[in-house]
């Protein structure tokens, strides 16, 4: 919402949303606190509003380990070896490998056009050749 496009009525009903909302909190934290008395726990903390983030964290900062590729490649690459000249087609190759065929579309089109040694033979159909 652009603040240009506020108007007095809609400042209003955004006060009124905001207040309700708060009391809402209250009578949970007070909800929380009577549950914690009769179980005999600590009171819980109340419920923070969550916040959007500015950015996407780097990969690593995101938990993400290095080095874990090319699986995808390596089951691929090892069933057109066994198709031999033939090769297989992309839904021979999902079938085969469990991988879902609009996936082995996209990973042709992308990652397989620079994979040394396999060629589109037929429409929708590949073989490694050496």
């Amino acid at each position: 919402m652009k603040l240009s496009t506020l108007t007095t009525p809609v400042l209003k009903k955004l006060l009124s949303l905001h207040e309700r909302r708060e009391d809402l909190v209250k009578k949970i934290n007070q909800l929380d606190a009577e549950i914690a008395a009769f179980v005999g726990d600590a009171p819980a903390p109340a419920p923070v509003a969550r916040r959007r983030k500015s950015a996407a964290k780097p990969a690593a900062a995101r938990g993400r380990k290095s080095g874990r590729g090319g699986r995808t490649a390596n089951k691929i690459v090892n069933a057109l070896k066994n198709a031999g000249a033939k090769g297989m087609t992309v839904k021979q190759l999902s079938e085969a490998l469990k991988i879902k065929t609009q996936n082995l579309y996209v990973w042709f089109n992308s990652t397989g056009r620079k994979t040394p040694g396999i060629k589109k033979i037929a429409p929708a159909t590949y073989a490694l050749q050496s």
